[in-house]
């Protein structure tokens, strides 16, 4: 009687690379349609060591994000 195994080849580790770029590359699958289009910006100043900061923003509901 014989007994058969099944081999497997084992798995390549990605490059640093490769992981740098899986992890900022967008996920497109659950990305937004061109089509979709924000509300207008409410617009702000804000005066901050003797500059003036532009601020923007779109609703109220949802997190607050801040881009600088």
């Amino acid at each position: 009687m014989s007994s058969s195994t099944t081999a497997t080849a084992p798995r390549a580790v990605p490059a640093p690379a490769e992981l740098a770029r899986a992890f900022v590359t967008p996920d497109r699958s659950r990305a937004r349609p061109a089509w979709v289009e924000l509300p207008p910006a409410q617009r702000g100043e804000l005066a901050f060591d003797g500059e003036t900061l532009a601020l923007y923003q779109w609703g109220t509901d949802g997190p607050v994000v801040v881009l600088v």
